[in-house]
């Protein structure tokens, strides 16, 4: 024993050696953790991909709900909007219609008028078409009582000559 170094070195090799059988189990064990790992490096990379495709469908979706918010936004301002024109034309119509029965009042007030004076005028007609007729009557009795020659002198009288 000449060295100590070389037995250390001896017992090393020797206690590191492992049987066949016992490193056939060990190099099929190896190989079921690779392809295990391999298996999940897939499985890893396939969950990557799809986190990569949500993280975009996120992104686009923000986008979206942005443009939703603001498109929302926008019919917020027309939907004001259009309540206030609603208000004022409301407002003006009510207006108007005070106008309009202002108006109707006046209107109904000449109508009532005119009708008076219709009846008026009515009653006046009539009363012209009595006197008229009663003209006609006394016409008549003038000239049946007047012979043609004393109506000759009446008009020659008056200044018509026949």
């Amino acid at each position: 024993m000449k060295n100590p170094f070389f037995l250390f070195f001896i017992f090393l090799i020797l206690g590191a050696c492992v049987s066949n059988k016992k490193h056939k189990s060990l190099m099929a064990d190896y190989r079921k953790l690779q392809t295990e790992m391999d298996d999940s490096q897939r499985a890893i990379t396939k969950k990557e991909l799809e986190n990569y495709n949500l993280e975009r469908k996120l992104v686009e979706c923000g986008y979206k709900s942005n443009y939703g918010d603001t498109k929302i936004e926008d019919l917020k301002t027309q939907l004001d909007v259009t309540q206030k024109t609603n208000i004022m034309l409301k407002e003006m119509i009510e207006q108007s219609l005070g106008s309009f029965k202002t108006h109707v009042v006046y209107l109904q007030k000449a109508l009532d008028e005119i009708n008076e004076k219709d009846q008026q005028i009515n009653v006046l007609s009539s009363a012209l078409q009595k006197k008229d007729s009663v003209n006609v009557i006394l016409v008549k009795r003038v000239k049946n009582s007047i012979t043609d020659k004393r109506f000759k002198k009446s008009l020659e009288k008056i200044g018509i000559t026949f």
